[in-house]
């Protein structure tokens, strides 16, 4: 009875544009998800920056979320969202790889851009 009918048919990852989907949105959430974690404890931790100086350092993320999310509702319509999700996709990668030569040497706002682009990609990858 238990064993008969699974929660989550796995049979389903046998498609290979689906398996890859599932993958792709899975690592993003994982990039995503754990430099939003990561970012506040890097300054917190090693910086030496109070908590609502690491705060305001992160929140360009939430900014350019919101203003991606208002030009990607009014392009949806007009735009291939292949393109757009790949264009997410992209963002998000050259934000990571540009984030991934982080120092010590860093100011409150040297990491504006890269935190607010890889916000601005979140829209662009999950709107589809």
């Amino acid at each position: 009875m238990w064993g008969s009918k699974p929660l989550v048919d796995l049979r389903r990852l046998a498609h290979r544009n689906f398996a890859v989907g599932c993958l792709l949105i899975f690592l993003f959430g994982i990039g995503i998800y754990g430099l939003t974690t990561i970012l506040p404890l890097f300054y917190q931790t090693l910086m030496g920056y109070s908590a609502t100086a690491a705060g305001i350092t992160v929140s360009p993320r939430g900014l350019g979320s919101i203003f991606s999310a208002l030009v990607v509702g009014s392009i949806a319509a007009k735009v291939d969202g292949r393109r757009l999700v790949a264009l997410g996709f992209g963002m998000f990668g050259a934000m990571s790889f540009w984030t991934s030569f982080l120092t010590l040497d860093l100011s409150l706002s040297s990491l504006f851009w890269p935190v607010a682009l890889s916000g601005a990609a979140l829209p662009l990858v999950l709107f589809w």
